[in-house]
């Protein structure tokens, strides 16, 4: 049996401009179709400024996504906060699971970034993979949020459906 080398990673950055629903919409549809072609999967978590992302899957692989990640212009002051060698999986149902901001992650925004507000910017690496695994058992019943400006800054109008 030939054994893959497996590796969890996960970062926080800032998003440049506030993202709508349209720009988060467009982020996991890329996401979910390059994520199941190179064989990565993982969970974001978006709220108005900043992102926490994990992923998961071949060195390799991940490391190629988050170099693209790094060069996407929606992003800056990207942080990887934790990287580690794994043994199997946690998301390998989800090419991009995503958890948008409600009002049921407010617990744990006071557990984590110590205030209501998400903020992951100076989050330790065993609170951020503590976080992800309570933000994967939310999966089921986290809502989507409305954003009333893009990344590019710009009001969104559209009725697009809701990624849910």
């Amino acid at each position: 049996r030939i054994l893959v080398a497996l590796v969890r990673l996960i970062y926080t950055s800032t998003a440049r401009e506030q993202c709508s629903d349209s720009d988060i919409k467009s982020i996991l549809e890329s996401s979910i179709k390059l994520n199941a072609l190179n064989g990565v999967s993982g969970i974001l978590y978006y709220s108005s400024s900043y992102f926490m992302q994990y992923l998961e899957g071949r060195r390799s692989d991940v490391d190629d996504t988050l170099a693209r990640i790094t060069n996407d212009n929606r992003h800056r002051s990207l942080r990887v906060v934790d990287r580690f060698s794994i043994s199997e999986p946690e998301f390998a149902e989800w090419s991009m699971a995503y958890v948008p901001n409600s009002e049921i992650l407010t617990p744990l925004n006071l557990e984590f970034m110590n205030g209501t507000q998400f903020n992951p910017q100076a989050i330790s690496a065993s609170d951020a993979l503590r976080l992800t695994r309570k933000l994967r058992a939310l999966l089921p019943v986290a809502h989507y949020r409305d954003q009333s400006a893009g990344c590019d800054g710009n009001p969104d109008d559209t009725d697009e459906p809701r990624v849910r």
